[in-house]
């Protein structure tokens, strides 16, 4: 490509940005993750040694994600808790990443028309507006910017083999790891190019990618210590969980094919069973994809290529479906790498069956179709861009797909107590519990709620049967410290503080209450 087509695609690209998401900008902190990683997180409020040092060594606090907390805090520091700021640089990581699998295209194609079709995918389809729309899914953005880049690299690399362009992927894959364990597939997607490169997997293929499989290694057991045991739900047999698989991977390509009725959260209604829920179809889809890419190993290798690149890169999200004793099909988040290997495909079978449509009509029927699907996918992300405005529209979207799902009741309660609707707060609360009565933090947040209202009885109920359910609960402890400080019984609050310091003092050194400070919590703690 002239550096005029170059110039041409990059100006392209940034305007159909935002013609999509320039609304969104506007959006709002959404109380899920957005307060923990961002509004309420005072690591990022400071941009120095002891804060750069303190975002590497902490958590999210179950994923490491230090590279994402330092961009927070170059931009809290650039416009302080300006939300607008926050999903610019979601936007422009975006296109980027955009731009990057037009490349990645053209590079393994060797076809511009494929390149700018995959890139166009990538930038429109409504599935990645959650990454791009919600300021936490910086972590996706951000970990995707540089695993294509580090791909890009490594198909330097291959074609006119330097040092440089294989210790520049290695190092951006570093990075990419450093903003989000998800990557830690990248070295079978180097061996996958390998494959459609005709280079073969080979004891030297093997050897080259070593330094990366050693870093994925690693970073997958910190993944493991931020996370521990609770990401698999104990009850599910290997039924169950081989039932689970196979429906979260056909919901996904579902959701890739038709992206409507698109949703923060799926939950499931119940356990996976072979007779509900269109498994038995998951399972069927899933068994057709293992055989073709058992058969396209050696018939259709490019193609294989694409769909393993889906799978691989798909498999590690699987960990993340099981969430506080709650189970999820899916996340839109999820699909936003995986997507690359089939955008990948969708470009070079455009560019092939463009060249062999004749007469002219057909190609410019071909062209007017192409064009009808990047407008529908471009107004959907438009519009799902916008169910991301507050946590009050977002988490009302979700429950109007799903009425009984506790946890986007808890988050609209949530909302709601910021905008001081504590009695619509408080009604949403009740009915989550209703879903989910054996909820600690429901009961938390219920009680938070009733002390809003002057409802210190009720309150204090509330906390018990938090106590009753899991007396190992820091959170339940240090919310009855700050109960007890306010009731102004001091020693029951220095109690209660201290029994939370000894259950997670992580978790009691990150919160930000005066009270804390006026109960003398490091002198308190070494009684």
């Amino acid at each position: 490509m002239t550096r005029r087509q170059v110039f041409l695609v990059v100006l392209a690209f940034l305007g159909l940005a935002l013609l999509v998401y320039g609304r969104s900008l506007t959006n709002d902190f959404v109380p899920f993750d957005d307060d923990i990683l961002v509004s309420r997180n005072p690591v990022i409020r400071e941009l120095s040694p002891r804060s750069i040092r303190k975002a590497f060594t902490m958590f999210d606090p179950e994923l490491y994600i230090p590279l994402t907390f330092l961009t927070f805090q170059v931009e809290y520091q650039a416009g302080g808790m300006n939300p607008a700021v926050f999903h610019t640089t979601n936007l422009v990581l975006h296109t980027a990443n955009a731009l990057f699998v037009c490349w990645l295209t053209f590079l393994l194609t060797r076809r511009r028309f494929a390149g700018v079709v995959a890139g166009l995918l990538f930038l429109l389809h409504p599935l990645h507006a959650e990454a791009v729309a919600w300021v936490a899914g910086r972590k996706d953005v951000l970990s995707a910017f540089f695993f294509l880049a580090s791909l890009i690299a490594y198909v330097t690399h291959v074609r006119k083999p330097r040092w440089t362009a294989y210790v520049l992927s290695l190092e951006l894959f570093l990075l990419g790891l450093l903003s989000k364990v998800i990557v830690v597939t990248l070295p079978v997607i180097l061996l996958l190019i390998d494959v459609w490169e005709g280079r073969g997997i080979t004891r030297k293929s093997l050897w080259e990618k070593a330094p990366f499989f050693l870093l994925s290694i690693v970073f997958g057991v910190i993944a493991f210590l931020g996370k521990g045991a609770d990401t698999l739900p104990k009850a599910y047999s290997l039924l169950q969980w081989i039932l689970l698989l196979a429906g979260s991977t056909a919901f996904t390509l579902w959701k890739l094919f038709l992206p409507f009725s698109l949703s923060v959260i799926y939950p499931l209604a119940g356990p996976p069973s072979p007779g509900g829920a269109g498994y038995l179809l998951a399972l069927v889809i899933c068994a057709f994809l293992a055989g073709f890419v058992a058969y396209g190993w050696k018939h259709a290798r490019r193609i294989w290529v694409g769909v393993a690149f889906f799978l691989i890169t798909l498999a590690p999200t699987f960990f993340n479906l099981y969430k506080g004793s709650v189970t999820y099909i899916a996340s839109d988040r999820y699909a936003y790498i995986p997507s690359i290997g089939l955008f990948l495909l969708a470009g070079l079978g455009a560019a092939r069956l463009y060249d062999h449509l004749s007469p002219r009509s057909l190609r410019r029927g071909a062209a007017v179709l192409g064009i009808f699907v990047f407008a529908a996918f471009g107004f959907l992300s438009f519009r799902q861009s916008l169910v991301w405005k507050d946590g009050i529209t977002l988490f009302s979207h979700a429950l109007s797909l799903y009425p009984r799902s506790a946890l986007a009741l808890n988050n609209r309660a949530n909302a709601y107590i910021r905008q001081g609707n504590v009695d619509a707060a408080i009604a949403d609360y009740r009915a989550a519990l209703a879903v989910e009565p054996e909820s600690v933090r429901l009961h938390n947040n219920l009680a938070k709620a009733y002390i809003r209202k002057g409802m210190k009885d009720e309150a204090y109920a509330e906390f018990e049967k938090a106590l009753n359910i899991d007396l190992g609960d820091a959170e339940t402890h240090l919310a009855l410290a700050l109960f007890f400080f306010q009731e102004n019984r001091i020693q029951d609050a220095r109690d209660a503080l201290r029994n939370a310091y000894a259950l997670n003092p992580d978790f009691v050194e990150r919160q930000t209450d005066p009270a804390l400070a006026q109960l003398g919590m490091g002198p308190v703690i070494g009684e």
